[in-house]
């Protein structure tokens, strides 16, 4: 009698925050066209057409099954948790709103900058996430009166994604990146180049 115990395991659960040690942007290009989307005008010159994220999370999580006829752990097939995000309320919020009520497919770029003291340190980022066949389906928008900017909330599911990262030595030089990704919808690996800046 085959005993085995099934649960989830938490591949990888990325979070953060924009802060002063690290500046996150964010592209929406259409999954179709390869049109950008973003109307309003960016805050930084790091990426074109970027949106600074104040606050982001996603995860990725995979079934194993551990039996005791078996030398190794058997794999299911990977989940994607969902990619939520925070900004300011701006001129992408109604773009965005509009994508997600048409169910349009898009091709989202997250970039990372390491800075110091409040500014930038390298102008090329250390660590870009892209996520294909994405599409929106949660927005929502909070605040109080008489106080800050409204804050958007904003979440989107994805069928594909891919990490490049580059590691940094002592002087700071940020070596070529290594990019590792995976299509769950054809449940294989699947890369593509590492998405530009300009």
């Amino acid at each position: 009698m085959k005993a085995f115990i099934q649960f989830p395991v938490l591949v990888a659960t990325l979070a953060g925050q924009a802060y002063a040690a690290v500046n996150v942007f964010m592209t929406i290009t259409d999954a179709t066209t390869a049109n950008t989307i973003v109307t309003d005008a960016s805050s930084t010159t790091l990426v074109k057409n970027a949106i600074e994220l104040s606050t982001w999370s996603f995860g990725t999580e995979q079934t194993i099954n551990l039996s005791s006829q078996s030398s190794g752990a058997g794999a299911g097939k990977i989940k994607f948790d969902s990619f939520s995000f925070t900004k300011p309320v701006d001129g992408n919020t109604n773009v965005i709103f509009n994508r997600m009520a048409q169910g349009r497919a898009n091709t989202v770029n997250v970039y990372f900058f390491k800075s110091s003291g409040g500014a930038t340190a390298s102008t090329t980022p250390y660590m870009t996430l892209q996520f294909r066949l994405a599409a929106f389906f949660s927005q929502s928008l909070s605040g109080t009166d008489g106080g800050d900017v409204p804050m958007e909330s904003t979440s989107f599911e994805y069928g594909a994604m891919q990490i490049s990262y580059a590691t940094q030595n002592n002087q700071g030089v940020l070596a070529n990146p290594t990019t590792l990704g995976w299509n769950a919808v054809k449940n294989m690996p699947e890369t593509s180049a590492v998405p530009k800046t300009t």
